[in-house]
């Protein structure tokens, strides 16, 4: 195994953008992807410097996290013709759009939002084959969407699992690792030289890949990133 820090570095170093998924369930975490001023200017939310997240629970309960209120702030949702209505003192309309993103306007500006996709255990690694595109990452709950989704690539095939990164140069060979993972407990692992890597399937039809290194026998550094299947 080489270079794996060298790795995580690179996905982390990756810019923002949107990209379409699979329709998704309502209930859930929510967390603001871009904001769109009235010039037409789309501004990725990593680098406005300010964060939204909103908590959907079943039976109408929301909860709505921002900068400066990190704690929460309780109120309660409602769907109706399309539009999902948040009301945290005052309400918000958002259209929830055949991508899965949810659009709402605010202060002249409009806002789009994206389900953070739950996992849900595979019943075999069969599940897991195919060829995988970047959707987006997280390092805590700071979830950003990719800048291109082909800059990294999963391969799957049985248990091994080809990480495959996009050459910075036009015409290099693309840079390839490979890991081989076991079937365990519904996702596939990989436990070796301090590295834990775990590949989970989401409820959106994609895939959850959470990898965390040790750096020391008291600390370690991980990241999470959300896959969906590469178009044909």
């Amino acid at each position: 195994m080489r270079n794996t820090a060298r790795l995580l570095v690179l996905l982390l170093l990756l810019a923002l953008a949107p990209l379409a998924a699979a329709e998704a369930p309502i209930t859930g975490d929510w967390t603001l992807i871009t904001v769109t001023e009235e010039d037409g200017i789309v501004y990725p939310a990593g680098k406005l410097g300010y964060g939204m997240r909103f908590t959907l629970e079943d039976g109408g309960a929301a909860t709505g996290y921002t900068s400066g209120h990190e704690d929460g702030m309780p109120g309660e949702w409602r769907l109706h013709d399309g539009v999902v209505t948040i009301v945290l003192g005052d309400a918000l309309d958002f259209a929830l759009g055949e991508d899965g993103l949810l659009r709402g306007s605010l202060n002249g500006s409009l806002l789009t939002l994206r389900r953070i996709p739950v996992d849900v255990p595979a019943a075999d690694a069969a599940e897991f084959e195919g060829a995988w595109t970047l959707l987006g990452m997280a390092m805590g709950d700071s979830y950003q969407e990719a800048a291109d989704p082909k800059a990294i690539r999963l391969e799957i095939s049985g248990t091994d699992i080809d990480f495959i990164l996009k050459a910075d140069q036009e015409g290099a060979e693309p840079e390839t690792e490979r890991f081989a993972s076991r079937f365990d407990g519904g996702v596939l692992l990989t436990e070796a030289e301090g590295m834990t890597i775990r590949v989970s399937r989401t409820d959106t039809d994609g895939l959850r890949f959470t990898m965390a290194i040790l750096i020391d026998a008291s600390r370690s550094v991980s990241a999470t990133y959300w896959f969906v299947r590469a178009e044909e």
